[in-house]
């Protein structure tokens, strides 16, 4: 393609057939998991209707003959099959994709068996599936968030088909299994032996008793979400040495039970365990010492991406993290660290990690954990501190704080005295969430060099990723909360000139903190402020918010529009 022009040739002639069909399978692999899951709200499809074919099909067959010929006869095309859908369109994808491996989806949305047609067709060629994904929901994008009161004696009756194709060896190719099933709790069957079985998802589901050793020896990734699970403090490194293949072992959002002396999982030896494949770890939430266990029983051939949650430390009896852990967290020079007044969570990289965009999580989170107010402020900033001065090499630095009408009144925290002790090396500051008072307070300086709070800081940015702009007007201090403010009755008048006070006298804070830091130690080289910061606005009242005022200080100076990035994958 490199080496001859072909712009006046038709791409049906350029490229091999074969090729072609590769580009067109890449492409519908890409658009189709909307199609294919549109069955679960789309009850009743007209036989010319415009669900006869998926929209993304008729793309490519609709442009030219080949193209139509290509997608006709490729089987591939045509293994994505969906039961909710109506019995002739799915007797049609059975027929078009010939022999090729399935991937079925099965509605549990009600509580009645498919129909007869149906049942009929999944039956004869479910020995076929490479995939199977019982699915309750109206959309793919949403999860069962186990809402409501469950009801473990009544599973949508489609799931006794699990058991069946269990205990009979119905799909004996099956690699990957998916059951959720919304509100209900479903009892995961005793055995879940299939031999080929590589992925097993779960939502909504019961993990009682010994479930760890019936789980497939042969899985790659395990991801468990909003089921009630029962867990022992070995159960981790039980999978880990029974599932030897794993890459992905992740549990999010589940409840968890203490499992019963007499659901005790049989003994295992004490062998160090060698972990090779394992690429990313999110345990259901630890104690120290659960943590501990884990490391000091495997030996892990490369450091996972690990999303864990911890159990809050007291501040003097816990132990300290391991070291696996505390040495990678030494290593990182940038750290994210999310706040809230009952969460402390650290982003951070591994700076010996082959892969530099791949991000570990650290998490504390007290929440409903602890009643007194004084106990959880006291706890909470234990806990902050013990965190960020496992971090010795950071230079970028990124903090979100949660804004303060989500915090109740009462546990307001300041952040900041910890951070300037702890990152007085940073050349990079983002401030994102809420950019409080206290940040500008604390970093004013009175002119002696020595003195300047982060004196290496060239780059800060305020306002990032998820923040947005809030209308509630906050009050300046925490004496200043109360069932009042703001007053409803006050006239739209008094909030201006309030919102005016206020927004001026963070305005100065701000110019202050860049002025005394001029010239204590020269210009901040760059400064980067997003358009929705409140100090940065002009007020027709008070023309001394003009941006203007701020350029003096800095040698580069830049005011963004609001960009929504992605956030990292936590899993």
């Amino acid at each position: 393609m490199n080496r001859e022009s072909n712009f006046d040739t038709a791409f049906s002639k350029a490229l091999p057939r074969e090729l072609q069909a590769e580009i067109l399978f890449r492409y519908a692999q890409s658009v189709r998991e909307e199609e294919f899951y549109e069955g679960y709200h789309v009850h009743y499809e007209g036989k010319y209707g415009r669900q006869g074919r998926p929209g993304y099909l008729l793309d490519i067959m609709l442009v030219c003959s080949t193209w139509f010929h290509i997608t006709r006869t490729d089987p591939r095309f045509w293994t994505a099959i969906n039961f909710a859908w109506c019995p002739w369109k799915i007797a049609k994808y059975l027929t078009l994709s010939k022999s090729a491996g399935l991937r079925l989806a099965i509605p549990t949305y009600n509580d009645s068996p498919l129909i007869r047609e149906k049942s009929k067709l999944l039956m004869k060629y479910i020995n076929r599936a490479r995939g199977i994904e019982f699915l309750p929901l109206t959309d793919f994008g949403s999860i069962s968030r186990g809402w409501g009161a469950p009801e473990p004696e009544k599973p949508a009756v489609i799931l006794h088909l699990l058991q069946d194709v269990i205990d009979n060896n119905l799909a004996p190719s099956l690699t990957h299994l998916m059951v959720r099933d919304a509100d209900r709790i479903y009892t995961l069957p005793p055995s879940v032996s299939f031999l080929s079985l590589r992925t097993l998802e779960l939502g909504g589901c019961l993990l009682q008793g010994a479930w760890v050793e019936t789980l497939p020896a042969s899985l790659e990734e395990i991801r468990v979400f909003y089921s009630n699970i029962h867990v022992g403090e070995d159960d981790i490194p039980t999978l880990l040495r029974r599932c030897s293949r794993l890459e992905v072992l992740a549990f999010s959002d589940n409840t968890l039970l203490i499992r019963e002396y007499k659901e005790t999982v049989a003994q295992t030896d004490d062998s160090v365990i060698s972990v090779e494949n394992l690429r990313k770890l999110k345990p259901w939430p630890l104690s120290r010492n659960g943590l501990e266990r884990i490391f000091n029983t495997c030996t892990f051939h490369h450091m996972p991406k690990f999303n864990i949650t911890l159990q809050p430390s007291t501040g003097s009896i816990s132990p300290l993290l391991p070291k696996p852990i505390a040495n990678c967290m030494a290593r990182s020079t940038s750290l994210e660290l999310r706040v809230t007044y009952d969460v402390i969570k650290a982003i951070f990289s591994d700076s010996q990690s082959m892969s530099p965009n791949e991000r570990h999580t650290l998490e504390v989170n007290l929440r409903g954990e602890i009643k007194s107010k004084e106990t959880l402020q006291s706890r909470w900033y234990a806990n902050l501190d013990e965190i960020i001065h496992l971090f010795k090499n950071v230079t970028d630095l990124k903090v979100h704080q949660h804004p303060r009408r989500r915090t109740p009144r009462g546990t307001s925290r300041c952040i900041w005295p910890s951070l300037l002790t702890a990152f007085r090396g940073i050349t990079t500051l983002e401030v994102g969430g809420v950019i409080d008072d206290e940040l500008f307070e604390i970093l004013e300086v009175p002119g002696q060099l020595s003195e300047v709070p982060f004196p290496c800081l060239a780059y800060l940015r305020l306002g990032y990723e998820e923040d947005y702009y809030d209308t509630v007007i906050y009050p300046l201090t925490d004496d200043e909360r109360g069932p009042g403010f703001p007053d409803t009755g006050t006239s739209f008048g008094s909030l201006e000139q309030k919102r005016a006070k206020e927004d001026k006298h963070r305005h100065d804070l701000f110019t202050a903190f860049l002025s005394n830091r001029m010239t204590a130690s020269g210009k901040l080289a760059r400064l980067v402020v997003d358009s929705r910061c409140i100090w940065m606005e002009k007020h027709p009242s008070s023309e001394e918010l003009n941006p203007e005022t701020v350029k003096r200080f800095v040698d580069v100076f830049e005011v963004r529009e609001p960009a929504f990035e992605p956030v990292a994958d936590d899993f």
